[in-house]
């Protein structure tokens, strides 16, 4: 279980970086959740004030 899926496993990071980085920017400047909802299907993330 310790194998190493390179591409998957980065994709997967990076996915979680970018959705922090929203989370920060949207609380930062007011972005529209909108714009960001549909890419990963309106998570509880909107539920989070």
């Amino acid at each position: 279980m310790d194998r190493h899926s390179g591409p998957k496993h980065r994709i997967i990071t990076f996915a979680f970086y970018y959705i922090e980085l929203t989370l920060f920017y949207r609380v930062r400047t007011g972005i529209q959740w909108r714009y960001i909802s549909p890419m990963f299907g309106s998570k509880s993330t909107l539920n989070i004030t």
